[in-house]
């Protein structure tokens, strides 16, 4: 996100609401179970270990948060299953 507070104006405008935990770099949408994430572009990249004019930096991306322990090893093992096919 090049503009923050341009992009935060456009989702509410869509009816999105805030999910309350947001700060100058970031800000969340509660979507009914996942959420979304909009990142100044510069703190994304810097996060990613990557500069923001990189040709490896899109700005993009995606994270699974789980809530237990042991459950990524389940989503991993689904996500592996679906690519299979099986």
């Amino acid at each position: 996100m090049r503009n923050l507070e341009k992009a935060i104006t456009f989702y509410e405008g869509l009816g999105l609401a805030k999910a309350g935990f947001d700060n100058d770099d970031v800000a969340f949408f509660d979507m009914g179970g996942l959420a979304l994430g909009l990142f100044v572009w510069d703190e994304l990249a810097k996060d990613a270990k990557l500069k923001p004019e990189s040709s490896g930096f899109r700005g993009l991306s995606l994270a699974w948060n789980r809530g237990q322990r042991g459950r990524g090893r389940c989503g991993v093992r689904a996500g592996r299953k679906a690519r299979r096919g099986s």
